[in-house]
């Protein structure tokens, strides 16, 4: 297919590609890369990438569990609440970070059926405190 302009369909069909282009290329260096937000113009298109190291665990590091490194403390979490998974809207979805400079939805979930990131109100850290209260010491 030869593209003559760049528009939101076009970009759609052409994201498959690209992500297996991006992990293809993550796999030769050891990390992963992940396309995010598109802006484009009729004739040019830009492409966010994120790049990240893997860590000894086997998954990406991720800014927003740097963010939650740094910041847990202000939200009233430990530093162990980090990976806890509580049940949103009837799904399963584990804490990966913080996200400090959203202040309507700082609390970052993966949604664990298909890896969706969810931005969360402050409101889902009452039940990720409850759960250490439900853990054996």
């Amino acid at each position: 297919m030869k593209i003559k302009a760049f528009d939101a369909v076009i970009l759609r069909k052409l994201q498959p590609e690209i992500e297996a282009a991006l992990a293809a290329l993550g796999r030769r260096h050891g990390i992963t890369i992940r396309a995010g937000t598109a802006r484009f113009r009729e004739g040019t298109a830009e492409l966010k990438l994120e790049l990240a190291v893997i860590g000894g665990d086997g998954r990406a590091a991720r800014r927003e569990a740097e963010e939650f490194a740094k910041y847990h403390a202000m939200y009233g979490l430990e530093a162990g609440d980090l990976g806890q998974v509580v049940i949103l809207d009837h799904e399963e979805h584990r804490l990966v970070g913080l996200a400090p400079n959203r202040p309507k939805y700082p609390i970052v979930m993966e949604r664990l059926r298909d890896g969706k990131m969810v931005l969360c109100t402050e409101d889902v850290i009452e039940k990720i405190t409850a759960l250490r209260l439900l853990k054996p010491t």
